[in-house]
């Protein structure tokens, strides 16, 4: 039996990896959470379980009873653009991406080096770096605070591969949507304005943007992929299929039968057009993994809602 730890097991990339695990019926996944809230499966082989992933003595008592497992490091306290970053989501960001990170590799550090560890971090590690399109070497360079805590992240996990010879990789992970993204960040806020709104124009920041975004199902594969390989690296898991947000819009209109509704750019002061473009080349390489065709992946979204 493969057992799989996924730490954040409500996020939207554990679902789709959840979904992924659970075609092979040899698994077992236990999904950590805060607290219980609600149930995505109910399967034999998937347990919730309300977890204090900063205490290490629940750690080690926990991770004991495995011989061998992977764990998916997925928590954390997202923002969109547009939202304001508050102290209470820094200190948490930090807590999490760097305290409870090093509780879980300092246990496989010290007891169990064949135990596998996958830690998420985020393209806004780039987000002020003065690359157009970033690789695994491109020197991160950022703006907020969430970046910061992903950039930790990051490092540490860096530190215990090369330092301590564990078992852990990363993925510098560029936007993705699901059903389960909140309306608040960008295509799903362009989605909702087509289907639950009378509005005719919606307006947002930069329209002629180029993005590079994914289904938080490739993501999802990708994770998979990356814990097969023997040896940890770190890895750009992004599509490198740039297009233009009002590209997008266009091809919703059309899929969705909305030809009366229309974008329009925000009258805003110190507008960022930063573009985040990730070279996805060495995942490509190095895995399995192939991410879906621009027009698929945007059909995806729309059949998924």
């Amino acid at each position: 039996m493969k057992n799989y730890i996924i730490v954040g097991g409500y996020s939207q990339d554990a679902i789709y990896i959840t979904k992924y695990i659970l075609k092979n019926r040899n698994s077992k996944i236990y999904l950590l959470v805060d607290k219980i809230k609600s149930k995505h499966f109910i399967n034999k082989n998937v347990r919730y379980l309300s977890f204090d992933i900063f205490n290490y003595n629940k750690i080690k008592i926990f991770l004991r009873k495995f011989k061998t497992c992977k764990i998916i490091f997925l928590a954390s306290k997202n923002i969109s653009s547009d939202q304001k970053e508050e102290s209470n989501i820094l200190f948490q960001n930090i807590d999490i991406n760097v305290k409870s990170l090093i509780l879980f590799l300092e246990y496989i550090s010290n007891f169990k080096k064949n135990i596998k560890l996958f830690y998420a971090s985020s393209s806004h590690i780039f987000y002020n770096t003065k690359k157009k399109i970033q690789s695994e070497k491109t020197n991160p360079n950022f703006l907020s605070n969430y970046a910061l805590s992903k950039y930790l992240g990051f490092e540490i996990c860096n530190y215990y591969r090369d330092k301590k010879k564990i078992n852990v990789s990363t993925g510098i992970i560029y936007t993705h949507y699901s059903k389960y993204t909140k309306s608040k960040f960008l295509i799903k806020k362009i989605l909702y304005f087509m289907n639950n709104t009378n509005k005719k124009k919606l307006s947002i920041n930069n329209p002629s943007k180029l993005i590079d975004f994914l289904h938080a199902s490739e993501v999802a594969d990708a994770i998979i992929q990356i814990l097969k390989l023997k040896k940890p690296n770190n890895f750009i898991i992004s599509s490198y299929q740039p297009i233009k947000i009002n590209k997008i819009f266009t091809i919703l209109k059309r899929i969705l039968n909305k030809e009366n509704k229309q974008l329009n750019k925000k009258k805003i002061k110190n507008n960022s057009n930063k573009t985040l473009i990730g070279n996805n080349k060495k995942i490509l390489k190095q895995t399995g993994w192939k991410p879906l065709t621009t027009m698929e992946r945007i059909k995806l979204l729309v059949d998924d809602e």
